[in-house]
């Protein structure tokens, strides 16, 4: 088995976002000899007491991870950043995986649009920048965990 190293990002200001990192946490502690960073519940973050070194302490597991999940719904403009960096380390030749999710029901549901992402209420250069890298948008966590469990022959 390759060396699995994730890096989760997502808003995490609100109990939702909260509830729904801690959620996905739960997922990937299913996983056996796979290693998460997920800044709700790293212990880093902790001691960071300025916004330079929230920065330094994501940056480093950024620059580490081979597997990135991304919660979109909501475009936090932090996990956008995060984001355009991994989009820029694969432009750079990084072998790595991105499973972006966008969970918004009303993107996922139109269909008059003659594409498969939906950039309605999304910035075209976002959803342009997963299209031009060939990298599917997933409508639920839960499903891009399944494929990301698939993808590395992973039993849970």
């Amino acid at each position: 088995m390759k060396n699995i190293y994730i890096y989760n990002a997502g808003p995490l200001f609100t109990e939702a976002d909260q509830a729904q990192r801690l959620k996905e946490q739960a997922s990937f502690d299913s996983i056996k000899g796979i290693e998460v960073f997920n800044p709700l519940t790293s212990p880093f973050n902790e001691g960071a007491n300025s916004a330079a070194m929230i920065y330094e302490v994501d940056n480093a597991p950024i620059q580490k991870a081979n597997v990135f999940f991304f919660d979109l719904a909501n475009n936090d403009t932090g996990t956008l950043v995060e984001l355009g960096m991994v989009i820029q380390k694969l432009e750079d030749g990084a072998k790595i995986d991105i499973y972006p999710v966008i969970s918004d029901f009303r993107v996922s549901g139109r269909s008059e649009y003659n594409c498969e992402y939906f950039p309605v209420g999304y910035n075209s250069f976002l959803i342009g920048a997963l299209e031009s890298h060939k990298i599917k948008i997933y409508k639920s966590f839960d499903e891009a965990f399944e494929v990301f469990i698939l993808d590395n022959n992973l039993s849970k």
